[in-house]
């Protein structure tokens, strides 16, 4: 396959599977097996909504053990990552953006888990798109 052009308003982001994970590289792709690579917008948001992280990325990206973020979602519903057909979640950079800032405000700010979801309510933010 040869590099993704970049056509006006368009960019290509490249979502290569693999038996480690999903993994996103913007821009030119590279030759890889298999890969797809789907046309989106340029604009930053629509590239922040694609849900490419399994859950053990988020968590080494974040500082956040998987099974807080599953206790968040099922109990808590702070997040509504979305799902492959096998059921694995997969989390948008959104997503990890929304858990970095639940976890500022648990670790750093000293809010509960109520708190928290109360705090985003009143500053209007969507919890990550519900999936």
């Amino acid at each position: 396959m040869s590099d993704a052009p970049n056509c006006g308003e368009r960019t290509y982001l490249a979502i290569e599977w693999s038996n480690w994970g999903i993994y996103a590289k913007r821009g030119l792709t590279a030759e890889v097996h298999p890969i797809v690579v789907a046309a989106i917008d340029a604009d930053r948001r629509a590239a922040e909504d694609v849900p490419i992280y399994r859950i053990q990325t988020v968590s080494a990206l974040t500082g956040v053990p998987a099974r807080r973020l599953r206790n968040w979602e099922d109990e808590y519903k702070l997040l509504y990552p979305a799902r492959t057909q096998g059921g694995h979640r997969l989390y948008s950079s959104r997503d990890v953006g929304l858990i970095r800032k639940i976890k500022h405000l648990v670790e750093d700010e000293g809010l509960s888990l109520l708190a928290v979801k109360a705090w985003l309510e009143a500053n209007q933010v969507e919890p990550a798109e519900l999936g």
